[in-house]
């Protein structure tokens, strides 16, 4: 009987399983493989190799038969593993037990055989958010556990647990992938409602009190070219729409809309979420949704203080660093290693950290060449690595090298970014820090 590493199909699907890659993807890697090796490499050799450098464990055969279905599931199960799509995905909260603080979040998960909700822990808050995971999505779940809520069993998702996002799912399995309604085309009375726009106002935040009840919410504005329309968030998701600057790219799942006093109005209950930068989506600059103007200024024009400016050039180069450096997972403030564990200044404790990615390109446009420096999803997205490959990337080659590849693949590339100019304190230089960045031959990233 053939060997499973010898089955180059199992090691394709353990690879898209493991890694969420897309199979064609995979396939280029191996094309890449298969040259290098002049010929001399089988396509279940060529998948091995792939495998084993994106850090794919083959030791442990994927059996698809012996998971189990949500309808199979009983209040005090533990090591269940099974696949399911995502209907819902509400916003993470905060919560403090004792001295434990920490985040979870629920998400109502489905199969053939039922639905049922789905508690997510720190970490893997952090993984959802980090993956931009929504409705629609396919998972595999590893070391799950099963209790009752209000005499509902609840799947958790434990310590030793795995979220997998699936690029490959079984066939017909439940989801609610649907299409974002236009903000032209909203009307009072809508439930459940998924829109992208981008933020065109962020509005004070402020408290209040009704019914002897107090909350909050924070106002926004929001633009996508069919339409301009005033949302609020409320309570809970306050802080997250807090953070957003005018230009920020959004998806909002599980709105509601009502009249207002200037037509209708979006409104984010506990229901909804706030997706930033979500991967599957993108639109135009705010300028040319109708949002605001941003002014345009050449790079010998910028100066700090001067607002939210776009400048377009093109990259002539990659700036040498670490590319990326560890964050608190609690405030996402930079942390130090602290013997085996980080410590966290702001926090004051020592806690596992997150990676942030971070990189500088020159940039010029004729007139003077800048710093342009970008973090996180941005920086990723220029790298062309989410922050998983970076992570794999970091392990095995060192960063000089990796900027050598990024200096092979970004140079020459025409780019125009949303930012403003911020003054190094230690070189005295100009640089511009990107909130936004699109190249020439795509949509805005």
């Amino acid at each position: 009987m053939a060997s499973f590493l010898d089955d180059r199909e199992a090691v394709v699907k353990k690879i898209i399983v493991y890694t969420g890659k897309a199979r064609a993807d995979i396939e280029k890697l191996m094309e890449a493989k298969k040259e290098k090796f002049a010929g001399l490499l089988t396509e279940a050799g060529a998948a091995f190799l792939v495998a084993k450098e994106l850090g794919v464990d083959l030791e442990f055969e994927k059996n698809i038969a012996t998971r189990l279905k949500l309808g199979q599931l009983e209040e005090g199960m533990n090591n269940v593993d099974l696949e399911v799509g995502v209907k819902q995905v509400f916003q993470p909260k905060k919560f403090e037990k004792g001295e434990k603080k920490g985040r979870l979040c629920n998400l109502l998960v489905a199969d053939d055989s039922g639905e049922m909700r789905l508690t997510v822990w720190h970490n893997d808050v952090k993984k959802l958010e980090d993956e931009k995971i929504e409705r629609g999505a396919a998972l595999l779940l590893k070391n799950c556990y099963v209790t009752a809520f209000n005499d509902k069993k609840q799947l958790n998702l434990g310590y030793n647990g795995q979220m997998i996002v699936l690029s490959e799912p079984t066939a017909g399995l439940p989801g609610q992938a649907r299409e974002a309604v236009k903000l032209g085309e909203l009307k009072p009375g809508l439930n459940d409602v998924d829109v992208v726009a981008r933020v065109a106002r962020v509005y004070e935040a402020r408290d209040f009190e009704s019914a002897g009840r107090k909350g909050s919410l924070q106002g926004l504005e929001l633009v996508d070219g069919s339409g301009r329309v005033r949302a609020t968030a409320w309570n809970d998701l306050v802080e997250e729409a807090g953070k957003l600057v005018p230009g920020s790219l959004i998806k909002i799942e599980g709105a509601y809309t009502k009249e207002g006093m200037k037509g209708t109005e979006l409104h984010l209950g506990w229901q909804a979420r706030i997706i930033v930068e979500p991967k599957k989506h993108s639109l135009p600059f705010l300028e040319e949704l109708g949002g605001q103007t941003v002014a345009k200024k050449k790079l010998n024009e910028l100066v700090e203080g001067s607002g939210t400016v776009q400048v377009t050039g093109k990259i002539v180069g990659v700036y040498k660093g670490n590319l990326a450096y560890n964050t608190c997972l609690k405030c996402g403030k930079k942390v130090e290693e602290d013997g085996d564990a980080y410590r966290c200044a702001a926090c004051g404790e020592s806690r596992e950290a997150d990676l942030n990615a971070v990189i500088g390109v020159g940039l010029d446009d004729g007139t003077a060449e800048v710093r342009l420096v970008a973090f996180g999803d941005k920086a990723e997205k220029l790298m062309g690595w989410n922050k998983a490959e970076l992570r794999k990337r970091l392990q095995t080659t060192m960063a000089e090298k990796l900027v050598e590849e990024l200096k092979q693949q970004l140079t020459g590339k025409e780019v125009s970014a949303v930012g403003r100019a911020k003054e190094n304190q230690n070189t005295r230089e100009t640089e511009f820090i990107a909130w936004e960045i699109a190249f020439k031959e795509t949509q805005a990233v």
